[in-house]
């Protein structure tokens, strides 16, 4: 069961939001368990870290959608979060808070078929998938999700994770084929990102992580079109 929250303070909208949800759910074979609030702070003191995809509108009452998810980054960085905007410009700044996508009102269900379609994609691949390495002769078992991004120095492979930094002999090129299938790039011959932590974007590096990590020229392209498609255009 995938476990759904809806910040909403148009019940019109969440009903909408949840209609989509049912009729996916039967079409898909999928199952979803729904919470909604009418507030960002009524959300954000009720939140205890437990969903895996969260629906956040932008204008709210009280503080406004993308302040919220700002504060709920500072405690959950993987939840998958979808923004619901009148205004589409309003979702540029969704790359700050590693927002997945955005969905434009009113929601039209083919749309948000194939964008719920992706997001479930990023929600299962944090949840079921693994990484095993050899660190130190112990055997680590990290979760894909929670990989910010893998370095390479002199000749050691770092990967900069949730839980930490694990250290291990390896070449990057090996990790890059296994890892480029769960939304993986390079931004530079020394960084493999995963695309779902980058924060922002800047002339010539990338945020990932709470990390600045330089995009060299040669890869610029590429990288921004990579970025660009893992974030549906």
């Amino acid at each position: 069961m995938v476990k759904v929250v809806i910040v909403e303070d148009n019940q019109s909208d969440e009903d909408q939001l949840r209609d989509h949800l049912s009729r996916y759910g039967r079409e898909n074979g999928e199952s979803f368990f729904i919470t909604a609030y009418k507030s960002a702070l009524d959300f954000l003191s009720a939140y205890k870290g437990d969903a895996d995809m969260i629906f956040m509108d932008i204008e709210l009452p009280d503080i406004n959608g993308m302040d919220a998810a700002r504060r709920l980054r500072k405690s959950d960085e993987r939840v998958v979060l979808i923004f619901v905007t009148n205004i589409a410009q309003y979702a540029i700044e969704g790359y700050s808070v590693s927002a997945q996508d955005y969905l434009l009102k009113p929601v039209h269900y083919n749309g948000f078929s194939m964008k719920i379609k992706k997001a479930l994609k990023v929600v299962k691949r944090s949840s079921d998938e693994f990484f095993v390495l050899s660190s130190g002769g112990v055997k680590v078992k990290l979760r894909i999700g929670d990989i910010r991004y893998v370095e390479v120095r002199a000749h050691r492979l770092i990967y900069h994770t949730d839980e930490g930094d694990f250290e291990v002999t390896g070449v990057l090129s090996k990790v890059e084929e296994k890892l480029i299938p769960f939304g993986f790039f390079r931004c530079n011959y020394c960084y493999l990102v995963n695309m779902n932590r980058v924060e922002s974007v800047d002339k010539d590096s990338v945020m990932a992580g709470g990390d600045s990590l330089q995009i060299s020229r040669s890869r610029k392209k590429d990288f921004l079109k990579a970025l660009a498609d893992y974030y549906g255009g």
